[in-house]
């Protein structure tokens, strides 16, 4: 018995679903692990299958930080006069624009243009919400990393501690830039 064209086709398509997208959900989702030699994109896709199958026991919170002429200390912003729309989940719009808001193709250098190109526009923005202000030199994107703990679930409507209650070892800057 011999196959034509038309009849191979949803053949291949179930074979390629099934080696693709099946076999990688039941693998990650039974021992706990990424398959590390797929690629990266086919391990995107088929993370999806696996969202929520742990918990998350950090949690990086993004921050804005300027550096004004003549200063030789960062000053953090308050996030909601540059992304003022609320979100609909658990993350903010900044949070979403640092971290997935590019193609995952050519992640790194898209990631950087990506948060040069909000610098910029924050840079222009302090310039806006403070006249007479000094000049910002350097914007930088810094998170502090919250962790979580089972046993003491936030309550009621969580909102993120100042950066500046964070430990220094619980710090990390994502990305600075020059935008003077």
């Amino acid at each position: 018995m011999s196959l034509s064209k038309n009849d191979a086709k949803p053949i291949l398509s179930c074979l390629f679903f099934l080696v693709f997208w099946i076999v990688p959900i039941l693998y990650t989702g039974l021992t706990q692990r990424k398959i590390a030699f797929f690629p990266r994109t086919i391990r995107y896709f088929q993370s999806v299958g696996n969202l929520f199958t742990h918990r998350v026991d950090v949690w990086p919170m993004p921050y804005i930080q300027v550096l004004l002429a003549g200063e030789e200390n960062w000053k953090t912003l308050l996030e909601k006069d540059y992304f003022p729309m609320e979100t609909f989940g658990y993350r903010t719009r900044l949070f979403e624009a640092l971290y997935y808001a590019t193609n995952i193709l050519d992640y790194d250098r898209k990631t950087q243009a990506t948060r040069a190109e909000i610098a910029r526009w924050i840079a222009k923005r302090y310039a806006q919400l403070n006249p007479g202000a000094l000049p910002v030199q350097f914007v930088r994107f810094v998170a502090g990393l919250h962790f979580m703990d089972p046993r003491e679930p936030p309550a009621g409507h969580w909102q993120p501690p100042p950066y500046e209650s964070f430990p220094e070892e619980k710090t990390y800057i994502l990305s600075s830039h020059d935008v003077r």
